[in-house]
């Protein structure tokens, strides 16, 4: 089991960013759907299908 996190998601991916500890990956015109839900979007993705907070 992991600790649970304090922050959300977003503000991980964020701080990550920050350190260079994680990088985005290139985003394609249009980005393709990645999930069923058109009204969420993904900041990791750069993408709709699904929420950051829910992206696995």
């Amino acid at each position: 089991k992991f600790t649970p996190l304090q922050q959300s998601y977003e503000e991980v991916m964020h701080m990550l960013i920050d350190r260079g500890t994680l990088f985005l990956p290139k985003v394609s015109n249009p980005p393709p759907m990645m999930g069923k839900n058109e009204e969420q979007f993904c900041k990791f993705h750069h993408a709709p299908g699904h929420d950051t907070e829910d992206c696995l």
